[in-house]
């Protein structure tokens, strides 16, 4: 792309040259004398260069490694998943064999535990104490909830 007789700012030149994508390139030069020189190049400059930088942060951030469990939890929770009887043990042959196994988690103390971006599909919480659970990100089955009363009755 070039900016001879170019009138308007061009985001994405400008996004080229704080990217770096312009270094030793004669457009370089000219996006130089444009932020330098025109008032709507150097304003586009001053709203874009933050922009920039927070994306390359957030992108450093997408980078890091993922932090570790604990070991103490993940000895709690392998004990658990150790010791947890499966419903899927008592299938029956025309049952679905990719059907998602089910483990009773009845009892596990989870407090503390992070949960962000666990997949809880086909796991009975029934009687787990989530007390200082972060479920952040947790992704759960929709719920069904009976309803009260006979047919024809509102509650």
């Amino acid at each position: 792309m070039t900016t001879e007789g170019f009138r308007e700012v061009d985001d994405d030149l400008l996004a080229d040259y704080l990217g770096g994508a312009l270094d030793g390139t004669p457009q370089q030069a000219e996006i130089d004398r444009l932020v330098s020189t025109d008032p709507a190049w150097a304003d586009a400059y001053a709203l874009l260069t933050p922009a920039v930088t927070e994306v390359r942060a957030d992108l450093a951030r997408w980078a890091e490694p993922a932090p570790e469990m604990p070991p103490a939890i993940v000895d709690r929770l392998a004990a658990a998943l150790a010791g947890a009887k499966s419903t899927n043990d008592t299938a029956t042959a025309d049952q679905d064999p990719a059907a998602t196994p089910r483990v009773d988690m009845a009892g596990v103390d989870m407090a503390g535990v992070d949960m962000a971006g666990v997949d809880m599909a086909g796991v009975d919480m029934a009687g787990v104490d989530m007390a200082g659970v972060d479920m952040a990100g947790e992704t759960t089955p929709s719920l069904v909830v009976p309803v009260q009363g006979g047919a024809g009755r509102r509650p």
